[in-house]
């Protein structure tokens, strides 16, 4: 089971099955249901939670519910031994990247996070 919590210590997040389906539970609230996830991350600010998800259309990454693009496969990157391996890592508070294979290239994805603005 994966579970992980916030770097604050206020969020924790885990994966859940029910009805043969996966889901990603934060403090009480669960995602849309997906034929896996897994390898959830906060962000370094724990403003965000990223986890890697897959249905029949391909592999995606999931942050703060919102579906990212799908992919053939998403890669873990290599780790130093003894450090745990994550599809995804966070370069800031609103920044992150991960590898994803689409037909034969191996692409490095590199995506920022708009927050809302209120009252736009």
């Amino acid at each position: 089971m994966d579970v992980t919590f916030s770097p604050d210590s206020r969020k924790l997040a885990y994966v859940a099955t029910a009805k043969k389906k996966m889901f990603v539970v934060v403090n009480g609230e669960k995602s849309v249901p997906y034929e896996e996830a897994g390898s959830l991350v906060f962000g370094p600010d724990s403003g965000h939670l990223a986890f890697l998800a897959s249905d029949k259309k391909g592999m995606l990454i999931v942050v703060d519910g919102v579906e990212g693009k799908r992919y053939d496969t998403i890669l873990k990157p290599p780790t130093p031994k003894g450090k745990a391996s994550r599809n995804v890592l966070f370069d800031g508070p609103d920044s992150f990247h991960y590898l994803a294979v689409e037909g034969k290239k191996i692409l490095l994805v590199e995506e920022r996070i708009v927050r809302a603005v209120p009252g736009s």
